[in-house]
């Protein structure tokens, strides 16, 4: 968020909204992404009308934590599509990331499935990642290797299912396995 008639914002209002994001950030790491919007503005010592100021809505709070994860996201597809990286392993590698976003926070998976139809903050990073599967399918297809009628926003969509039902396992005891029927499924 910026300052009226797009001047930058205020350093202290800089560091409120970065404590804010650090503080939603811990919260959902405890408490999952429903994490009361009071109890994170009290841990970064701002009243509610500061966060509300800079994330009007739960998921532009939630946008905002999971940006790093994106950046991250966004460099890797840049590293999986580089012609070094063997593209047998391109998608499953791509999949396995996307899942482990979206199971970063309790309940991410289902704010972003969520968003992924609607506008805002959140909804656009959703788009955002549909677009990075897609250009890693691109180059699979390439090879042959998956079905031709499966695109990126079903595979961000099966990604968020699998992070889903792994939040649901906790051991992690079939991850893996989930991930290989999912990679059957799409696979030529």
């Amino acid at each position: 968020m910026s300052a009226p008639a797009g001047r930058p914002l205020r350093a202290d209002a800089v560091r409120n909204r970065n404590a804010v994001v650090q503080a939603a950030r811990r919260a959902f790491v405890d408490r999952g992404v429903e994490a009361p919007l009071e109890d994170i503005a009290k841990s970064a010592g701002v009243g509610p009308g500061t966060l509300y100021r800079h994330f009007p809505t739960r998921s532009d709070l939630i946008a905002a934590a999971v940006e790093d994860h994106v950046e991250e996201l966004r460099r890797a597809v840049d590293h999986l599509n580089t012609p070094s990286y063997d593209a047998s392993d391109v998608l499953r590698d791509w999949v396995r990331l996307l899942s482990d976003y979206s199971g970063a926070y309790g309940g991410l998976a289902d704010s972003v499935l969520a968003a992924s139809s609607r506008g805002g903050s959140l909804g656009e990073i959703c788009r955002e990642l549909e677009d990075l599967t897609e250009a890693v399918l691109k180059r699979v297809r390439a090879t042959g290797r998956v079905r031709d009628d499966v695109v990126g926003e079903d595979v961000f969509v099966l990604a968020n299912a699998l992070a889903w039902a792994n939040g649901h396992d906790p051991e992690g005891v079939r991850a893996d396995y989930r991930l290989e029927i999912l990679m059957r499924g799409i696979a030529n």
